[in-house]
């Protein structure tokens, strides 16, 4: 099943009630795309009511401007903030997450503007969606960027240039060179969001350590609440993957039964995986997945596809 966005604007929805649909996963697509605006491509939300698992794919394009901080001890803390007249050019309206200061959960800021360069429409037209074209030529009209943490530990950028000839990676690189403790890079937005399925995720407390997006979760004493799925645990101990980064001390969604890309199970982004394939809970890294193993976490559904049930829980 496809569904193509095609930048009209509008957050549209398909909901699937009781459905037995007669495919291996939706594929969302932004293969003719018209708008230079945003960067979140997913024009649709996405919502499975009591249906057979499939699996999703998201194969867009669009590309926003992301903070992370985190980087270097002065700023290894939870929250990245933005200031500065350039955030309404090269970011609009931002979105923060936040982290726990830990590595790979640092506080993070991504921008609803697009910046991917890709052409737009049928006769594959340039846009103002590169850093280039939305900076322009600053050298009489400086704008500033800067940083900062809830340590107030702050890093500032000042765009003061022509920046008409420079490709996005030149630009990025500038301000990566003149911060310290802060990263500026890109991110496809719409690889944040996930449909919704009804009667096979929960939205659970996470009270161990971070869990990484894609990644086996366990249940907590006293259930209903999770944390990684350790080496040591039994494979009865499976309660799902988590469908985005859950920093300890926080609430997050967890997929207790469905199809998977290989991409979207950790550990195996680079495995082969045929119908069939046995996959298993990683004995080396709480969490991870492997092809090899005693404790059986999946089993290959088609080429890169596998399909899983959690044990804990039923």
């Amino acid at each position: 099943m496809t569904i193509n966005s095609l930048g009209s604007g509008q957050s549209d929805s398909y909901t699937f009630t009781d459905c037995q649909l007669d495919t291996l996963y939706v594929y969302h697509t932004d293969a003719t795309w018209f708008a230079d605006t945003y960067a979140d491509h997913l024009d649709f939300r996405i919502t499975l009511d009591r249906c057979n698992p499939v699996g999703y794919f998201d194969d867009s394009r669009g590309l926003a401007l992301v903070v992370t901080g985190g980087y270097g001890s002065a700023s290894a803390l939870s929250t990245t903030r933005l200031l500065g007249t350039a955030i309404p050019i090269l970011f609009g309206a931002p979105t923060c997450r936040d982290g726990t200061g830990d590595a790979g959960f640092f506080g993070d800021v991504f921008g609803a503007l697009d910046v991917s360069g890709i052409t737009l429409g049928f006769d594959a037209h340039a846009g103002n969606n590169t850093l280039a074209k939305r900076l322009g030529n600053r050298t009489a009209a400086p704008i500033t960027l800067s940083a900062y943490n809830e340590g107030y530990y702050q890093q500032d950028y000042t765009f003061n240039t022509d920046y008409t000839a420079m490709t996005d990676a030149q630009i990025i690189n500038l301000v990566n060179t003149a911060w310290v403790g802060f990263v500026l890079s890109t991110v496809n937005p719409s690889l944040h969001r996930y449909p919704r399925i009804l009667g096979s995720e929960s939205a659970l407390f996470n009270s161990g350590a971070g869990i990484a997006k894609w990644s086996a979760v366990a249940y907590a004493a006293g259930g209903w609440q999770i944390r990684p799925m350790a080496t040591g645990d039994p494979a009865t101990a499976f309660a799902g993957i988590a469908l985005e980064r859950i920093p300890g001390g926080k609430t997050g969604r967890i997929l207790r039964e469905g199809v998977m890309h290989k991409t979207q199970l950790a550990g195996l982004s680079a495995a082969t995986i045929a119908a069939g394939t046995v996959l298993y809970h990683s004995d080396t890294t709480a969490g991870q997945f492997a092809t090899t193993g005693p404790r059986v976490a999946l089993s290959g559904r088609a080429a890169d596809w596998a399909y899983f049930k959690a044990s804990a829980g039923q």
